[in-house]
């Protein structure tokens, strides 16, 4: 992120000299709103890695600018890979952090510069540091481009514009790379750069970190935007937003849309006997729980103080009372971190509807008798509503059912066992 500069030979080339002058306070600037910003908003963690990587480029930059009290061969050994190292922190702040790969990717331009220096006497060398630095740097606005494609939730024309400037900046790094080679100056005062080459390359670093900036401001405001809709102890959707997201639901593929609402059993005697935080440490385990055993297209949300309510379209309300037997289980039996055994379990209350007559308010009355009858019943138990049929599911196998089965066998043995047909 610099242009033929100065680059360490102390240019006396006016032109590159401003150029470079201004690239370290573009990006020091830029480093510190981020920073100071992440200050006032500290769940922003990606505007404090951002910045950090906007800092370590205008440190290393200042550095081989020579605008520091550091002697010329100290300020050379630590700016360059400084600089280059800055493009790990600005890839992960701006690649998808699922994709591990982006990351890693970003130590290649640091990379080549350490391997390079074991190999040539880049100390000894303008030429040869120049050529080392400008190629690991072409490499690095490479990786970023990629990065830039990867963001999360990027508007298409801010990703493409954002790799189109880092793409022109590598090819510019790379061509003056080429020059240096051929030329092999001793100097940067005798690379034969164009003035209108420097002045596009700097009005290219200023799009992209507008548009950094542009794109992290639309991050911000999404996040606060999504903040509002979701329930701030759990993570999950609440009431109303979860209400929202039925009805977007009820589109599915599916022949079926199931509402299943959970309620935690003897909630308030957990908050009474171990405390408050007890009882929030336990929905927050049960929200995590559910997120792990549901569908991608599951829409989850907490629609009462130790209720969460589930809707998502299945094959039939076999499937769904499969799926809320296997949640109600893995509570019953969840390990707690400390590895104790914490008693706590959950009464579920299915109903279901085809996609073209389901509306939340029947679906959710229905369910709530469903859930009253699963707690009238004695609890951590699972009872479905479907039409004007009520049905039960047993809380433990009935005596001579194998109790050895598989889970999910035994869950049908049960079903079965009430003489019930679901579907």
């Amino acid at each position: 992120m610099v242009t033929a500069q100065t680059l360490s030979g102390r240019s006396n080339v006016p032109d590159l000299q401003i150029a470079l002058a201004l690239h370290v306070i573009q990006t020091g600037t830029l480093a510190v709103l981020l920073l100071g910003a992440w200050l006032g908003a500290r769940r922003e963690v990606r505007l404090a890695i951002l910045g950090l990587g906007l800092l370590f480029a205008s440190l290393g930059l200042t550095m081989i600018g020579g605008w520091t009290p550091l002697p010329p061969g100290v300020a050379d050994a630590v700016g360059y890979p400084l600089s280059l190292f800055a493009f790990v922190p600005l890839t992960v702040a701006l690649a998808d952090s699922r994709r591990a790969h982006m990351p890693a990717a970003a130590l290649i331009p640091a990379l080549i510069w350490f391997a390079a220096s074991l190999v040539l006497p880049l100390q000894d060398s303008f030429a040869h540091r120049l050529t080392v630095y400008l190629l690991a740097l072409s490499v690095g606005h490479l990786v970023l481009a990629v990065a830039a494609l990867q963001i999360v939730r990027g508007r298409s024309r801010q990703r493409v514009s954002l790799s189109a400037s880092w793409i022109l900046q590598a090819c510019f790094a790379l061509s003056l790379a080429l020059t240096v080679v051929i030329v092999a100056p001793d100097k940067a005062a005798d690379i034969p750069t164009p003035s209108i080459a420097v002045i596009l390359f700097q009005i290219g670093m200023i799009v992209s970190l507008v548009l950094m900036a542009w794109i992290h401001l639309d991050h911000s405001q999404q996040n606060h935007a999504l903040q509002g809709r979701m329930d701030r102890l759990t993570g999950t959707l609440n009431r109303q937003s979860f209400i929202a997201a039925f009805k977007a639901s009820t589109g599915s593929k599916k022949p079926v849309i199931a509402l299943l609402v959970f309620k935690v059993d003897g909630f308030r005697a957990i908050n009474a006997a171990s405390g408050p935080g007890a009882g929030d440490a336990l929905l927050v385990e049960f929200a995590y729980l559910c997120g792990a055993h549901l569908p991608e297209q599951a829409v989850l949300g907490r629609t009462g103080s130790a209720e969460f309510s589930v809707a998502l379209g299945v094959e039939g309300a076999r499937q769904a009372v499969l799926l809320a037997e296997a949640i109600r289980l893995a509570l019953e039996s969840r390990t707690s971190q400390s590895g104790t055994t914490q008693k706590a379990t959950v009464s579920v209350g299915i109903a279901t509807a085809e996609p073209a007559t389901a509306q939340f308010e029947p679906l959710m009355i229905a369910a709530s008798e469903a859930l009253a009858a699963a707690i009238a019943r004695g609890g951590n138990r699972t009872s479905i509503k479907t039409g004007e049929k009520l049905v039960t599911i047993p809380g433990e196998a009935p005596r001579g059912i194998d109790a050895q089965a598989d889970r999910q066998v035994a869950i049908l043995r049960r079903i079965a066992a009430t003489g019930a047909t679901l579907d």
